[in-house]
């Protein structure tokens, strides 16, 4: 064997012994994409319930829309929030922009945020939207998801099992193929690609998004520098059920969006069964 080749044989050796650890160690990439945190934040009017779990109390954050604080809740929307972010201060407001439909909008806290019991983790995410649809099927009305961000992952992983009845998902990325392909270039994905492999299944969007064939509304911001339009683009191409999109003009990932914005997602909802 020339030495070129030793040198080749070497370079290969180690590029599966740092796949190899860096693959198996999940907890990494948890680390690296979730960013929890425990302070208390108000919840505007909206109601704390834990839903008891062997694996760890998860953390519903509920609030009721004007309709159903007028009758029972006709369905529940699971709503899930970005890696950074919580549900204590979204449902309350969520919820208003309901109106006359009876909803109650539940937000949900993944282990490691909030008064959610656990450390954070990627499987944990897919662990609280378990719990959580578990818990809300015993009502016994239809079921939505919501997502934001990481939270699409989690709304995701519901829709690929089919028992929710419509999907939105706001700036969704594909987890593991973002990573890869956003942060792999600098450093010839020996770090990115083992950092992607630790991505659970559970949160395999792109391959929850073709099992999915319940409507979906995806809101995608324009010029968003975390989740290029492009792979939220691979999310919505994907998707096997009815879908439609809007497209946020001029808009960043984390830019507030205007009311107008909301409206017409709101009328996209109401056209695929969100409403009265």
């Amino acid at each position: 064997m020339t030495r070129r080749a030793h040198l080749a044989t070497a370079a290969l050796a180690a590029l599966i012994a740092t796949s190899t650890a860096f693959g198996a160690c999940a907890p990494v990439t948890s680390l690296l994409t979730l960013f929890p945190s425990r302070g208390e934040i108000a919840l505007g009017g909206a109601e704390r319930v834990m839903i008891e779990d062997g694996a760890g109390a998860i953390e519903t954050i509920r609030a009721r829309s004007p309709g159903a604080r007028k009758e029972a809740a006709r369905a529940i929307v699971l709503r899930f929030y970005g890696n950074a972010d919580r549900a204590d201060g979204g449902p309350a407001s969520e919820a208003e922009g309901f109106g006359a439909w009876p909803v109650e909008v539940w937000g949900v806290n993944y282990p490691g945020f909030g008064r959610s019991e656990g450390s954070a983790s990627l499987r944990g995410v897919a662990r609280a939207a378990d719990v959580a649809l578990a818990k809300a099927d015993e009502r016994g009305v239809p079921i939505f998801a919501m997502g934001t961000s990481m939270g699409t992952t989690a709304a995701l992983h519901l829709a690929a099992t089919g028992k929710v009845r419509g999907v939105m998902l706001q700036n969704p990325p594909p987890l593991a193929q973002l990573i890869r392909g956003r942060y792999g270039w600098w450093n010839l994905w020996l770090v990115a690609a083992p950092i992607s492999w630790g991505v659970p299944a559970s949160l395999d969007s792109l391959a929850n998004a073709k099992r999915a064939t319940m409507p979906v509304v995806v809101l995608s911001s324009e010029h968003d520098e975390i989740v290029p339009f492009d792979y939220q683009t691979e999310i919505y191409e994907a998707y096997a059920g009815p879908k439609a999109r809007l497209v946020a003009k001029g808009a960043a990932h984390n830019d507030r969006l205007p009311d107008a914005v909301w409206d017409e997602v709101r009328r996209k909802l109401r056209e695929q069964g969100w409403g009265p």
